[in-house]
C-alpha cells in the first residue's frame, strides 16, 4: 500500500538488515559449509514466500506489483506505457552504483577490503575485525541488490516464489 517511491529506499534498508541477520552465522563459516548454508537460507526463504497467508501471496506471488509514477518538472513520465522509462531508472541506478562504489574503493574503507581479499588473516593480526568488514560489505552489497530488485519488479508485474528458485540462483 505504499506509494513506489517511499517504498524503493525501504527495498534496499530490508535486504540491509536481513543480510546483517543471516551475515551474523553465515560469514563465520568457509567452504563447504558456507555453500550448505546459502542453500539452506535460500530454501527458508522460498518456504516463507510459499506460505498462504503472508504478506508475500503464497504460491500465487505478487501480483499486480505497484508501478513507480514520475512527476517530473511537469513532466509525467508513464511506466505503463512503455518499458523505456525502466532502463532509465535502472541507468540511472548503475551510475549511482558505480559512484558509490568508486567512492567507496578510493577510501579507508575500500582498502580495508581490497587487503581482506587479498589476506584475511594478515588483516585479522592487524588489529581489523575482519568479521565486521565483512558483514558491513555484504549489508552494503545487499542494499544495492534490494533497489535493483525494487526496478525488476515493476518491470516483470508480477513476483512468485518460483523465479527464485536454486536453479535460478545457480543460473545467475
Amino acid at each position: 500500500g505504499l506509494p513506489y517511491w517511499l517504498a524503493f529506499p525501504i527495498a534496499g534498508i530490508v535486504p540491509a538488515l536481513v543480510a546483517l541477520l543471516f551475515g551474523t552465522v553465515g560469514l563465520k563459516m568457509r567452504g563447504a559449509y558456507f555453500l550448505f548454508l546459502t542453500i539452506a537460507l535460500n530454501e527458508f526463504i522460498l518456504w516463507v514466500f510459499r506460505t498462504p497467508g503472508t504478506v508475500f501471496g503464497g504460491m500465487l506471488g505478487l501480483f499486480p506489483v505497484p508501478q513507480p509514477a514520475m512527476h517530473i518538472f511537469g513532466l509525467n513520465i508513464d511506466f505503463t506505457a512503455s518499458l523505456i522509462p525502466y532502463y532509465y531508472l535502472a541507468l540511472i541506478l548503475a551510475v549511482i552504483t558505480c559512484l558509490v562504489y568508486f567512492k567507496l574503493y578510493s577510501s579507508r574503507l575500500g582498502r580495508v577490503w581490497e587487503s581482506i581479499g587479498k589476506s584475511e588473516d594478515l588483516m585479522a593480526n592487524t588489529g581489523i575485525s575482519v568479521y565486521t568488514q565483512k558483514q558491513i560489505a555484504f549489508a552494503v552489497s545487499c542494499f544495492f541488490a534490494g533497489l535493483a530488485g525494487a526496478i525488476w519488479a515493476p518491470y516483470i508485474s508480477i513476483v512468485t516464489p518460483s523465479q527464485f528458485s536454486l536453479w535460478q540462483g545457480i543460473t545467475i
